[in-house]
């Protein structure tokens, strides 16, 4: 028996056709957008794909060409995973860019604060003024876009400044 896909998102087609082909003997795999389609198209490898080439998410032919892709032993991303790969990448880089412009004594504290120690216990390790401390809290916060001390514990643990 040959294996179908149909990809379509309307239930109402997609109920209508899958009955019609089953009856002319095909075997019928169903999927409901363009994820789907192509993670069945990857995993089951029909003969015959019929495929709605407006879907919802991945269209159709994005599907097409991830497809061919695959089939080529290529690595696939369709046009939004490829635009969030880039924006995290992004985000990523410029958030590493931020902490190159701590300074020495900007991450010292840092890796204070984050190690659960007060701006009065600071200051004595550091022997600067408390008011200083402060300073330089407000400094980091500003340069890497934080918010508060838990955004800054976590920030340090991630970079390598401090343990969990």
């Amino acid at each position: 028996m040959t294996t179908l896909l149909l990809v379509e998102d309307n239930e109402m087609n997609r109920d209508m056709l899958s009955r019609r082909l089953t009856r002319a003997g095909y075997e019928v795999l169903l999927a409901v957008d363009g994820e789907e389609g192509l993670a069945l198209a990857q995993q089951k490898l029909p003969a015959l794909i019929l495929m709605d080439m407006s879907l919802p998410g991945i269209d159709g032919w994005s599907v097409l060409r991830g497809i061919r892709a695959v089939a080529k032993g290529e690595t696939f991303l369709y046009a939004e995973a490829a635009a969030a790969l880039v924006d995290s990448l992004r985000k990523r880089s410029m958030r590493r860019k931020r902490s190159e412009t701590l300074g020495r004594r900007e991450r010292e504290v840092l890796q204070l604060l984050a190690g659960g120690k007060s701006s009065a216990q600071i200051a004595d390790t550091l022997f600067i003024a408390t008011g200083t401390v402060e300073v330089h809290r407000r400094n980091i916060m500003r340069k890497l876009d934080l918010h508060n001390v838990a955004d800054l514990t976590r920030y340090a643990i991630r970079e390598g400044l401090a343990s969990a």
